[in-house]
C-alpha cells in the first residue's frame, strides 16, 4: 500500500461491500471507468485503470446514485481509497 500522503489517516468509519459502476471525471470531460467495492460515510474504494495519487482530487459519478467529490488517500495497483470532500 501506497501511503506517500503524509497526511494519510487511518479510515475512521465501517465500510460496506458495495459493486458500483462508476466514473471518475479528470478536468472537464475525461471520463475514467471505475467501480465502488465498499464504501463509506467518510469515503469509499475505487477500482480504475486510471493511475491515481495519493492527494489527487476528482469527481466521482456513480450510477443512479449521483456525484461526489473525493481525494484519493492511498493507492495500490488499480485499487484506490478515497475520502468523499466538501
Amino acid at each position: 500500500m501506497n501511503t506517500a500522503n503524509p497526511e494519510f489517516q487511518p479510515r475512521r468509519s465501517e465500510r460496506r461491500s458495495v459493486e458500483l459502476r462508476a466514473f471518475l471525471v479528470r478536468g472537464e470531460k475525461q471520463l475514467t471507468d471505475a467501480f465502488v467495492t465498499d464504501i463509506s460515510y467518510d469515503g469509499c474504494r475505487i477500482e480504475t485503470e486510471e493511475k491515481l495519487k495519493a492527494g489527487q482530487r476528482r469527481e466521482l459519478r456513480v450510477a443512479r446514485r449521483g456525484i461526489s467529490h473525493v481525494e484519493v488517500r492511498w493507492t495500490d495497483g488499480d485499487k484506490a481509497g478515497a475520502m468523499f470532500v466538501g
